[in-house]
C-alpha cells in the first residue's frame, strides 16, 4: 500500500509551560489517515515531556481526551501518531527543564 505525504507543517511554537486549556489550534485531517506531531526542543533543555492527542467532537464543539504519550528529551524529537478524526490538537500536559522551548509541527498521511 503506498501512502502520499503532505510535508511537514508548522503547528504551534514557544511553548515554555504546560498548558492550562486546550490549544486553540486544530489540525483539519477529515481526510487523512493519520496525523504525525513532531515535537521538538527550539532552545533550552527539556527532562520530561508530556503531551495529549485530543479529538475535536465538532457536534459538541469541544475535544475529547485521546491517549497520552511521555518522552525525557535530551535534546531530540519524538513522534506522536494520531489516527485521523475531523480534527485534532497535541496538548502538553507536564514541561519539565531549563528554560524550554517546544516546537510541534505536523505532517498529514493518507493513503494513495
Amino acid at each position: 500500500m503506498r501512502y502520499i505525504h503532505t510535508g511537514v507543517k508548522a503547528y504551534r511554537s514557544g511553548i515554555t509551560v504546560p498548558d492550562v486549556s486546550d490549544p486553540a489550534e486544530k489540525v483539519d485531517c477529515l481526510w487523512a489517515k493519520e496525523c504525525y506531531f513532531y515535537v521538538h526542543v527550539d532552545s533550552g533543555t527539556v527532562d520530561f515531556i508530556e503531551v495529549e492527542a485530543l479529538f475535536w467532537d465538532s457536534l459538541a464543539g469541544v475535544f475529547a481526551k485521546g491517549a497520552r504519550r511521555a518522552a525525557p528529551l535530551l535534546p531530540g524529537a519524538f513522534v506522536v501518531d494520531v489516527k485521523g478524526h475531523d480534527a485534532v490538537a497535541l496538548k502538553v500536559i507536564a514541561l519539565n527543564g531549563t528554560n524550554p522551548d517546544i516546537k510541534i509541527n505536523y505532517d498529514l498521511v493518507q493513503e494513495a
